[in-house]
């Protein structure tokens, strides 16, 4: 047997790599009768996922830091050669990340800013006319785990929000489905792709 590592999050996890199977059928059938198979589609009754597109202006504090920082991009592209854009391609990506840190919320790369942010501001709209429906609940990705804690902060009173992000550890997001799914007053979910992707 060979033993491989997989990652799962942040972390490896060890398995036994599959290399083959004797009594291929014979095992089927063993597995038949001491299994059930239904698919997500089959036992839940969820509605029909809703995707809504919108345009939200930055302010002009987000908009100034925005504009800063793809200039300073710009220049430092402008002045490369291809070998070194290729070479320096990693720190160009992770810079390229800050602008969309900016665009969501600016305090993910100032822990000093305390200005206005459009994308928040429109949330807030977005929540309150979908909450004025007493029975729905929503479920709200991030990309970044810094901005899901700011949420699960802000709409914590309000909403009862839970987070969910590979930081926590299994139980943390296990209570977090768990309130989720359970508790009526807990409305809002908040979580990254990565780590809620079931």
């Amino acid at each position: 047997t060979e033993i491989i590592e997989i990652p799962q999050g942040r972390r490896k996890i060890k398995i036994e790599k599959f290399l083959g199977v004797r009594n291929g059928e014979e095992l089927r059938r063993r597995i038949e009768t001491t299994s059930l198979r239904r698919l997500k589609s089959e036992v839940l009754d969820l509605p029909p996922i809703v995707y809504k597109d919108y345009s939200v202006e930055l302010k002009n504090e987000q908009k100034t830091i925005y504009a800063k920082v793809r200039d300073n991009v710009r220049s430092e592209i402008e002045n490369m050669t291809d070998n070194e854009i290729f070479s320096r391609s990693g720190h160009l990506l992770v810079k390229l990340l800050r602008l969309s840190q900016i665009a969501s919320n600016p305090s993910l790369i100032d822990k000093k800013y305390d200005g206005p942010c459009s994308k928040l501001e429109e949330l807030d709209d977005i929540l309150d006319d979908v909450f004025s429906d007493e029975n729905k609940k929503v479920i709200l990705w991030s990309h970044f785990i810094d901005n899901v804690k700011l949420l699960q902060e802000k709409y914590a009173e309000k909403y009862s929000a839970v987070a969910h992000t590979g930081e926590m550890n299994l139980d943390g997001r296990t209570h977090s489905i768990k309130e989720f799914q359970d508790n009526p007053a807990c409305r809002l979910f908040i979580a990254t792709p990565q780590s809620a992707k079931e």
